[in-house]
């Protein structure tokens, strides 16, 4: 009777020993499934980090070129002031012809096929206020 009683005792302790391996074995999976998710939200987010990290790299090339055309653009508008300089000068001689005294000076010659090229207006405009801030700056 006693050995009965003893097997039943080791036999109840095996069983509260099998229990609580199934509850930590349980509690293992639960753990390896929070482990795999993380996993999963790391991998999500460095290809978040990857993907921005390109985004920036094309804006940064995109800025670039935006920086070469700025500089194209100012050299163009240079360009277009001196030339413009230079076309007001001739003006001003063949509007001192025009102002001699002629045999024919009642008839006035007015132009009205005059086209003003608004973009190029402000190109030189631009270019006029950079230098002016360009000149601030070094002072």
């Amino acid at each position: 009777k006693k050995t009965t009683t003893k097997a039943k005792k080791t036999t109840t302790k095996a069983k509260k020993t099998t229990t609580k391996a199934k509850k930590t074995t349980t509690k293992a999976k639960k753990t390896t499934t929070k482990a795999k998710k993380t996993t999963t939200k790391a991998k999500k987010t460095t290809t978040k980090a990857k993907k921005t990290t390109t985004k920036a790299k094309k804006t940064t090339t995109k800025a670039k070129k935006t920086t070469t055309k700025a500089k194209k653009t100012t050299t163009k508008a240079k360009k277009t002031t001196t030339k413009a300089k230079k076309t007001t000068g001739k003006k001003s001689k063949s509007k001192k012809i025009k102002d001699e005294p002629s045999g024919d000076s009642g008839i006035v010659i007015v132009d009205d096929d005059l086209v003003i090229d608004q973009e190029k207006v402000n190109e030189e405009r631009r270019a006029y206020l950079e230098e002016a801030r360009s000149q601030e700056a070094s002072d």
